[in-house]
């Protein structure tokens, strides 16, 4: 009796790790922060993989897609930059139906984030989400908003010397 109690006990176990495993396996963008972490220069690796693998996360989820990935990428601006481009350039969609609303959101988000740090790696995200803002404004026909983009970033790279 003891033997088949140790045995039942092994069993579920097993079976709550075995649960546990796929349910962490199951946790929205898990995979997807994986192959970031194996590129060898992060987001700048391997942007044509790491793009299949984010359009991979995004089929998965299908209709919690975008709240899940506006709790991923919360208060990181480097995933906001990224992120905004594999939402809505050509080259990264594979397939995919373009969101630049959803990319303008994500730039204006990592904007607010950048905009605070003082540091130059803040400056260098500050400048580039406002170019790219500026672009995809003007093409979604918010001209004041791409002009004020435009503006902030030509007074950012005026101020460096």
């Amino acid at each position: 009796m003891k033997a088949f109690v140790v045995t039942i006990a092994l069993l579920l176990s097993l079976l709550c790790h075995a649960a546990f495993a796929q349910k962490t396996n199951d946790a929205p963008f898990a995979e997807f922060e994986r192959q970031v972490r194996m590129e060898q220069g992060g987001w700048v690796g391997d942007e044509e993989r790491l793009s299949v693998s984010f359009n991979d996360e995004r089929k998965r989820l299908g209709d919690r897609f975008e709240p899940e990935l506006l709790k991923y990428i919360r208060g990181d601006v480097e995933k906001h930059y990224w992120i905004s481009f594999f939402l809505e350039d050509a080259g990264y969609l594979h397939g995919n139906t373009p969101l630049p609303q959803l990319a303008l959101l994500i730039k204006e988000e990592g904007l607010s984030l950048a905009r605070k740090g003082r540091d130059e790696e803040s400056l260098n995200y500050t400048i580039g989400l406002s170019v790219t803002a500026a672009v995809l404004a003007q093409q979604l026909g918010l001209t004041e908003l791409a002009s004020a983009h435009k503006d902030e970033a030509e007074k950012l790279m005026a101020s460096i010397k």
